[in-house]
Formats: C-alpha cells, structure tokens, sequence
C-alpha cells in the first residue's frame, strides 16, 4: 500500500512538534505532560518532508511516531 505526502502543517507545539489546527495557536500543548505552546507553523521552508515515514505519517501501514503523523517536520536553527 502506497500513502500519499500530507499537506504541511498549519500549526505545532514549540515543545515537542505535535501538528494542530490553527484555532489552538497560543494555547498549552494539550500532549501528555508536554509544556510547550502552540504556535503557528510559519514559512514553507521551516519544515522538511519527515525522513522516517517520506511524509506520509506512516511507516509501513503504522502510525509514525517521529512526526506525529504529519508527514514533517519543523526544521530549528
């Protein structure tokens, strides 16, 4: 089974880069005892394409854990 590339996401936590909706920007990370805070996902090139699921959020048919299943992942200087 091949899974398509997923969109860039519009908003993640600072903490520990789990994608969100833009509607909770600025709010607490809402995974498990995580302490960061939303924020919006910025320019196209602050994300690359996740290197453990090819940005599909899959690895194989499970669940990738690297980026949460969002298929990236936000590149920090």
């Amino acid at each position: 089974m091949t899974f398509a590339e997923k969109p860039k996401p519009v908003a993640y936590c600072a903490g520990c880069n789990m994608p969100a909706s833009i509607e909770v920007v600025g709010t607490s990370c809402r995974n498990g005892d995580c302490n960061g805070t939303y924020k919006g996902a910025g320019a196209a090139d602050e994300w690359m394409r996740c290197a453990a699921c090819d940005g599909t959020g899959k690895v194989g048919t499970a669940f990738c854990e690297t980026c949460h299943g969002s298929g990236w992942t936000p590149v920090r200087p």
